[in-house]
């Protein structure tokens, strides 16, 4: 143990010889007599060298086993009190990018992850300037990525410990740093108002991450024992009192804006027939009605499905719903209109279907060849419509990460299915119709008296509903 305490201590010193008293306190922490090692450190050392530096030479889980031992006989504060004792670092350890680059570097002691984390969280939550977090955060993004990239050693235990460790800690401080720039904004954002559309729709896509993210560090905070519960429970409250004033702003705004430049579901559907006609798209024109999605359930959706399947954005953007924000009230008049035709509700039954015999379904959704004949007005838009983002909203109690959790698994059994079916070289506008917004004031003791999630009224969460143009890879 001593050896590997030792080499540790030499690894994040390598241009620095070890001060002399350093052997001693490293082995009165692990309770060792001065007789069996007083005389020998270089050999201790040259031990702990090959330990680190050799670890396939060593039985799988060795280093592992000895730095659990370790740090069962030392606190990871007092590991990282001795080393610090080595005074070789001076003001550094305050400084983020110096914690940021050792707890990466760590080679041994999950425990000493935790602890830099710590410390690092705690500059997190502290932290006032937007334009510090949004520094912090990319660096954070490069050092995730660069992570990722490296290779982890199959045959060692503590690797995988230690790799585990460093990407839950990461994780933690991201989320951290985009709650921290949300809150910025936020409060920001009530001293000045937006003016305009766009205005209000970009600030609703840099808000619209932070009841997730909360819900997230709760989770990563809890094993750790709730170390971050006051800051999160501050934080939440000064968002919800900015966020209330957004609302009512947004809601000023949009009695006094004229709405014509607006997009809308109507607007879309008569730019879908433009759009496929400027490429064949053999595959077919599809019209996907995602009921209920706002914009933080929407990305996370898209984020899966980019992920496992041939698909790219070609356009993207925010209809505003009309009032009240219901569905009704959102595709009854495309259907007077003779916009919108025939829609089909997607569920178990409409998805057997789709795996045993899918061409059926989709040639009688398919909208291309009406819109293939020239000279001829295009025919009502035939839809699929997926209901599970808003059967949920209307039925949970649970925080909205469960609730995410929840769509995403319904998205796996009926989105996917359908847009993995599709043939290639296909078009698809996927659109919400509305979104939802949080009762910030629900508690667990009213669950059955009040919903948790809700929808119909003028905030920018039900108003603002996104819309996509995707394209499948032939």
């Amino acid at each position: 143990m001593l050896s590997l305490l030792l080499a540790w201590l030499k690894f994040h010193q390598p241009l620095q010889q070890l001060p002399g008293n350093v052997s001693g306190k490293a082995a009165r922490l692990l309770e060792l007599d001065e007789s069996s090692w007083l005389g020998q450190e270089e050999k201790f050392v040259a031990l702990g060298d090959s330990m680190l530096n050799e670890k396939k030479a060593w039985e799988p889980y060795f280093l592992e086993t000895v730095a659990r031992d370790i740090q069962n006989k030392i606190e990871p504060a007092q590991l990282w009190e001795l080393y610090l004792g080595t005074g070789t670092s001076g003001e550094k350890p305050y400084r983020f990018g110096f914690l940021l680059e050792k707890m990466i570097a760590e080679p041994v002691f999950p425990g000493i992850v935790q602890e830099i984390f710590r410390k690092l969280a705690f500059q997190l939550q502290s932290e006032e300037s937007e334009s510090n977090l949004r520094n912090i955060k990319e660096s954070l993004l490069e050092v995730q990525n660069s992570l990722k990239r490296e290779a982890s050693e199959s045959c060692l235990g503590v690797q995988n410990a230690l790799q585990k460790e460093k990407e839950k800690g990461l994780s933690l401080l991201n989320a951290l740093a985009l709650c921290n720039i949300t809150l910025r904004r936020t409060e920001k954002a009530v001293q000045s108002y937006p003016s305009n559309d766009k205005g209000w729709e970009n600030l609703y896509r840099q808000v619209s991450r932070f009841e997730m993210e909360m819900e997230f560090l709760k989770e990563l905070d809890r094993p750790l024992g709730n170390s971050l519960a006051v800051t999160l429970e501050s934080w939440k409250r000064s968002y919800i009192t900015s966020a209330d004033k957004l609302l009512k702003q947004f809601t000023v705004h949009c009695r006094q804006e004229t709405p014509t430049g607006r997009q809308t579901l109507a607007g879309l559907l008569r730019q879908f027939p433009a759009w496929v006609k400027k490429k064949k798209y053999s595959g077919g024109a599809y019209f996907f009605i995602l009921d209920g999605a706002r914009v933080d359930i929407w990305e996370l959706l898209m984020e899966k499905i980019f992920s496992e399947m041939k698909l790219r954005f070609l356009k993207e953007g925010f209809t505003w719903a009309l009032l009240p924000t219901v569905t009704e009230n959102q595709l009854q008049p495309l259907k007077e209109t003779g916009l919108l035709g025939h829609i089909v509700n997607v569920n178990e039954n409409i998805i057997s279907e789709l795996l045993v015999e899918p061409a059926s379904l989709l040639q009688a959704v398919n909208n291309r060849p009406q819109f293939q004949s020239p000279g001829q007005q295009p025919a009502a838009i035939r839809a699929l419509k997926f209901d599970f983002v808003d059967d949920k909203v209307h039925t949970s109690r649970e925080n909205l990460l469960t609730l995410s959790e929840e769509i995403a698994m319904q998205g796996k059994k009926k989105l996917w299915p359908v847009l993995d079916n599709l043939p290639g070289d296909s078009l698809v506008l996927i659109a919400a119709d509305h979104g939802f917004r949080t009762n910030f004031h629900y508690t667990k003791l009213k669950k059955w008296e009040e919903p948790r999630y809700l929808h119909g009224g003028p905030t920018f969460f039900e108003i603002l509903a996104p819309w996509g143009l995707l394209e499948k890879a032939p």
